[in-house]
């Protein structure tokens, strides 16, 4: 039930709240149980490094360097099928993977956890009377389920699934502000994907705290930290008003 409150702290959910590189994992081998493309030392190589191995280039499919194992599983298969392994690869193929990786995730979580600290953290927002909104990707099926074996789900106002980011993701933000009227400084996005939570808060003048788990810098943050529970205490301060000096990530 969502409560009424003068802050909003939005959060990501793979990368952010559910920690742990499993469920990429169960999307590579759905890629290559539908393709044949062996992926698996690529997807090793990007979650070690946060970078590509060389000959990995992104295409015409996939313009950016990825910014997380999801968005390197497509990198790498497009450069697989580009060198001849699969020429029906297609963004129907990829996301129909996606969804039964998402399935075979509801079943047991594929090895993910909070962050340590996450209860803690998000006990004290609420007491600060910070709504909490989880802002994701991801289908409600296996989401939900993992909020609930993880005692997370009563810390958490309300759940946007299926969220289009990042093409939604402003519009979205701007309608968690419109709901309370608050301006846009009220409100965080955390995450650990760039492109997706960080820049479109920024661009509508709400905070961005950015999980840089490869320090790769890809733009401009509020807050930035390898690791989710580095941001907590800048957001426990920002939850309470106190003034917070801005960190430009460049």
């Amino acid at each position: 039930m969502s409560r009424v409150s003068a802050r909003t702290l939005v959060l990501d959910f793979d990368g952010t709240v559910c920690v742990g590189d499993g469920p990429v994992l169960l999307y590579a081998e759905e890629v290559a149980r539908r393709t044949g493309l062996d992926i698996r030392d690529g997807v090793a190589h990007f979650l070690r490094t946060g970078r590509l191995p060389r000959d990995d280039t992104p295409t015409p499919a996939t313009t950016h360097a990825p910014e997380d194992g999801y968005q390197a599983v497509v990198a790498l298969a497009y450069a697989a099928a580009r060198r001849g392994g699969s020429p029906l690869l297609d963004g129907t193929l990829l996301h129909a993977a996606y969804l039964a990786s998402r399935a075979r995730f509801a079943d047991d979580g594929a090895g993910t956890s909070p962050p340590e600290g996450l209860h803690a953290f998000l006990d004290r927002m609420r007491a600060s009377r910070t709504r909490v909104v989880l802002v994701t990707n991801s289908p409600l099926t296996g989401v939900a389920d993992w909020l609930e074996r993880h005692g997370t789900g009563s810390l958490v106002d309300d759940v946007v699934p299926d969220a289009g980011k990042p093409a939604a993701m402003s519009a979205i933000l701007r309608a968690l502000l419109s709901g309370t009227g608050a301006v846009p400084d009220t409100l965080v996005s955390v995450g650990d994907v760039h492109a997706n939570d960080i820049a479109p808060a920024l661009a509508i003048g709400a905070c961005g705290a950015h999980i840089d788990r490869w320090a790769s810098r890809p733009g401009r943050a509020t807050w930035s930290a390898p690791a989710f529970d580095g941001l907590f205490e800048p957001l426990v301060a920002w939850s309470s008003g106190e003034k917070m000096s801005i960190e430009s990530v460049l």
